[in-house]
């Protein structure tokens, strides 16, 4: 028995066989894990020269937009010209309306013109009076009627010249005598100077002559002045004052006469 013992134990410690050593470590290398591949550097983004990444599509450009308009500033309206008169030698205006009212010696005046032409007026005149013609001789009511026409005879920068007739019919009631009538028959002239934008002033030379039916023919001699100042565009301010002797040729006295008011004008 020990015999056998010895025997098996002999034959355990003996080498494998070549084949048996090989199948072994093949099979202790199949359970061996895999050895993990070393990893790589990821390459770096490409760049253009500007730093920008190409790989990312640029945003869409905005649409231009206009410069917002501009509103010029509004200029200030031109200075009137004020170009009309009733006291000077100016005139209404083609195709205007000019309406004039005085009060003083010898009464109560209204006056209409009417613009034909840039340099010719045509109009109306109705007055009341309590002086026979501006003749200082004693009270007398009166009244006349009158058609009227003036014309712009010359014109430059400040300076103007023109001429005015005026007839018409008039009837006076002297105490005690009843109604006399008559026609009048005046020539005027007028140069004009506009000092300032806002007033004219201006020099007369009338020769209002009249005939009283029955009685005779009396011949004025009438100076003097007159100023317009501008209150508006639309509305004058008016002074004139005239004076000299009349001349009556049926041998009667001259007489001293005198017309003067103040007024105004209003264009239309």
């Amino acid at each position: 028995m020990l015999c056998t013992l010895a025997l098996m134990l002999s034959m355990s410690q003996a080498p494998l066989p070549v084949g048996a050593a090989v199948s072994a470590s093949t099979l202790a290398a199949k359970k061996k894990p895999p050895r993990a591949a070393p990893a790589r550097p990821t390459p770096p983004p490409v760049e253009t020269s500007e730093g920008l990444d190409l790989s990312v599509p640029p945003p869409a450009a905005e649409p231009a937009r206009a410069p917002a308009a501009v509103e010029p500033t509004p200029e200030p309206p031109p200075a009137p010209e004020r170009a009309w008169g009733v006291a000077s030698a100016r005139t209404a205006g083609e195709g205007q309306h000019l309406a004039e009212a005085s009060v003083g010696l010898p009464g109560v005046d209204l006056g209409y013109w009417h613009g034909v032409l840039p340099a010719l007026d045509i109009g109306a005149r109705l007055a009341v009076n309590y002086f026979q013609e501006g003749q200082l001789a004693g009270s007398q009511f009166g009244f006349r009627v009158q058609g009227q026409v003036r014309y712009r005879l010359f014109e430059s920068g400040q300076v103007a010249l023109g001429a005015r007739f005026a007839p018409g019919l008039l009837v006076y009631f002297p105490p005690l005598l009843g109604a006399r009538a008559g026609v009048i028959l005046p020539l005027g002239a007028t140069f004009g100077y506009q000092l300032t934008p806002s007033l004219n002033l201006s020099l007369t030379l009338d020769v209002p002559f009249w005939v009283l039916i029955g009685i005779g023919t009396a011949v004025p001699l009438l100076v003097g002045g007159g100023a317009e100042y501008f209150v508006s565009d639309h509305l004058a301010l008016t002074v004139a004052v005239k004076l000299g002797p009349t001349v009556w040729t049926n041998g009667a006295l001259t007489r001293f006469t005198l017309d003067a008011a103040v007024g105004v004008g209003y264009h239309l």
